[in-house]
């Protein structure tokens, strides 16, 4: 689920859409993998607050029509978990302000969609659980702000596949599909890993094979 607290909305996830990636730099091979967080919702649905007089009840089901049936995206960047391999991230924590060029890049920073809601993320707190497969249980809190200051507390709980390596050459003439393969090894093993595709021409997508 993605919970709004203060709005009194609960977004349930599409798991099927929603995702972690990891990104490597084949131009800076020592360069820690870097990590991506994926969320997509479906539904919605109202949740009770108390202490709510019947006028703010009110209110508050006017703008739950009206994103009802939207869903909302939450997706966050570049975050830096350095591990040796993608089943370390297992029990990892991560804080991540997005006022700060580390460790978000500056040019990818978080975001939350809704209807026609544009937030964006600091104060980003994730914990990663235990593992089954592929898949991981993430805690996400982070304070969404938009466009006029305001800000509001978001809390995800989810389960969410890891499902791909996404490798970047910065010169799209050196982009070779072995090389990426080669460096996606550095944190999965040969077998873990899926039919590599080229991506915008800079990049190589490489999918992390489920069963494993």
């Amino acid at each position: 689920m993605l919970r709004i607290p203060a709005m009194g909305f609960e977004f349930e996830l599409n798991t099927d859409e929603s995702e972690i990636y990891g990104f490597l730099s084949h131009g800076q091979p020592t360069r820690p993998p870097t990590w991506s967080i994926d969320v997509r919702c479906g539904a919605a649905r109202l949740l009770s607050l108390e202490c709510e007089s019947e006028e703010d009840l009110s209110f508050r089901r006017e703008e739950f029509e009206f994103v009802s049936g939207e869903g909302c995206h939450a997706s966050i960047s570049g975050l830096v978990i350095p591990v040796n391999s993608w089943h370390d991230l297992e029990g990892q924590r991560v804080s991540a302000d997005s006022e700060r060029s580390s460790p978000i890049m500056p040019h990818d920073p978080g975001e939350l969609y809704y209807e026609t809601h544009h937030w964006s993320l600091t104060s980003n707190q994730i914990e990663f659980g235990t593992r089954r497969k592929n898949v991981f249980p993430i805690r996400w809190k982070f304070m969404a702000e938009d466009d006029e200051d305001n800000m509001t507390e978001v809390e995800v709980e989810a389960s969410i596949p890891l499902r791909s390596f996404r490798v970047g050459f910065e010169n799209p003439d050196e982009l070779s599909i072995p090389a990426a393969m080669q460096a996606a090894r550095r944190i999965a093993s040969e077998h873990e890993l899926g039919e590599p595709s080229e991506s915008f021409g800079r990049y190589v997508d490489i999918p992390l094979l489920e069963n494993h």
